[in-house]
């Protein structure tokens, strides 16, 4: 009985594929990004660490681009579409606009830990 109880519980709290990651900020408005569109700062755009695209050749047909993320930080949250790549960030980390990253921080903060998840 104490299995059923446990996966019931678990069920009904429900389990969570968050990633956990640095979050730093940069203008997508310099060019056309790995998914092949152009955007402006203004938009809640973001760019996803190299090791979530998973199309191989060509990053424009990646199935992640279009989507998006939900951001979490100190009580915050905020939504961005996937854009573009960021090949110098960690595993996790995401690379957003400044109008994405003001939502969840001041940007003299530069950089915060934060928790995301497709939406």
């Amino acid at each position: 009985m104490k299995s059923f109880t446990v996966i019931v519980v678990a069920a009904l709290v429900g389990f969570t594929n968050a990633n956990h990651g640095r979050m730093t900020y940069y203008d997508p408005s310099v060019g056309a990004g790995a998914c092949g569109t152009t955007h402006s700062d203004s938009e809640h755009v973001v760019a996803l660490d190299a090791t979530q695209f998973k199309a191989g050749g060509n990053p424009n047909n990646d199935p992640v681009c279009g989507k998006h993320i939900k951001i979490s930080y100190n009580g915050k949250s905020t939504e961005a579409l996937v854009v573009d790549k960021c090949p110098t960030c960690a595993s996790q980390a995401i690379d957003v606009s400044s109008s994405t990253f003001k939502d969840i921080a001041d940007l003299s903060v530069g950089v915060v830990q934060v928790d995301w998840d497709f939406v």
